[in-house]
């Protein structure tokens, strides 16, 4: 009987707090390759819930979109196939009904944490038996995503008939609004894509060109920055809910530092970024502010609309504490 409870203890199946200085791992696959400079995040994260609990609780990262297609992390971590990823939005969708309007926030990852929007995603996570964190990739609002493309452009109608990548036909509405056509295509596939003349550019995270290698056949970033994160890091609900009250406290406070800190360095991301791909040739340019404004606009009014029209029951709660009718991007 003792050699039997020995054994169970060590192999895993009684709770790692009643092993002697055995810390309880919660395994973790990520939307990007683990590769910088897009890994920075999830590593704070395994760093701070290292850090916050002294060893107790290990977050391990046991892979990318390699381990995972990021199409199907969604279902593995409902399904306990894995405890936590950081998942696109997208493709979350499906699973939670209105998960995509954390996109359109116009306040930063810290702010929607604190004014309690974050609570109000958390509680429609939960329907779906997923527990969310706290974004993945967290920013100040809508400076997340750009276009990047094979010719340098000064205007929005240089876009139209150009045929834009996009993972699961992320912002395909505004892609469509500025009169280019949306093709989807997962991010792994971009370089083949691009490089076979299949599309003409595509929609991407900023540090993303330098996580999968898209330098040689991109010419233009365009710093037009928008959406805020369309990303989080998501657990099984029944696994959280399963956690020591304590162990529930390192996950949260850990999340939160992250959605603070990681949005200073995703600001300091950008200019790496483009200081790196500047040196491979890829040019970086901006619109006019008058041709920024109604760009800005043009993507708010496209992707507010698909939005309410995919989300009726949803969205025309959600707008007000999303959207900033004061948001300077607007003037």
């Amino acid at each position: 009987m003792v050699m039997v409870l020995f054994s169970l203890v060590f192999s895993g199946f009684m709770s790692p707090v009643l092993a002697e200085n055995k810390p309880m791992v919660l395994k973790m696959v990520t939307f990007l390759p683990d590769v910088k400079p897009g890994n920075v995040w999830p590593h704070l994260l395994v760093k701070k819930v290292a850090t916050i609990s002294k060893g107790e609780l290990v977050v391990k990262i046991i892979g990318g979109p390699e381990s995972i297609p990021m199409s199907d992390t969604t279902m593995a971590v409902k399904n306990e196939v894995i405890d936590i990823a950081s998942i696109v939005t997208v493709f979350a969708e499906s699973t939670v009904p209105g998960i995509e309007i954390l996109g359109l926030g116009e306040y930063s990852s810290k702010e929607i944490r604190n004014n309690g929007t974050l609570d109000v995603f958390k509680e429609m996570c939960a329907k779906a038996g997923l527990y969310l964190m706290g974004t993945a990739v967290p920013s100040d609002a809508q400076k997340m995503q750009c276009f990047f493309l094979k010719k340098e452009i000064t205007s929005i109608d240089e876009l139209k008939g150009l045929k834009i990548a996009s993972p699961g036909g992320l912002q395909s509405a505004f892609i469509e609004a500025l009169g280019a056509v949306c093709i989807p295509i997962a991010y792994p596939d971009f370089y083949t894509a691009m490089e076979r003349g299949a599309v003409d550019g595509y929609v991407h995270g900023v540090p993303g060109i330098m996580d999968f290698g898209l330098e040689p056949v991109t010419g233009f970033m365009l710093e037009e920055l928008f959406t805020s994160p369309t990303n989080g890091f998501f657990m099984n609900l029944k696994k959280y809910n399963s956690l020591p009250q304590k162990y529930k406290g390192y996950l949260n406070q850990a999340s939160a530092e992250v959605d603070e800190e990681g949005a200073v360095i995703f600001n300091q991301l950008i200019d790496h970024v483009k200081k790196e791909i500047g040196k491979k040739g890829v040019k970086v340019g901006k619109f006019s502010h008058e041709e920024s404004v109604k760009f800005y606009k043009l993507y708010r009014q496209s992707m507010t609309a698909d939005t309410l029209k995919r989300n009726p029951d949803i969205f025309p709660k959600m707008q007000k504490i999303v959207q900033n009718p004061d948001f300077y991007r607007l003037k």
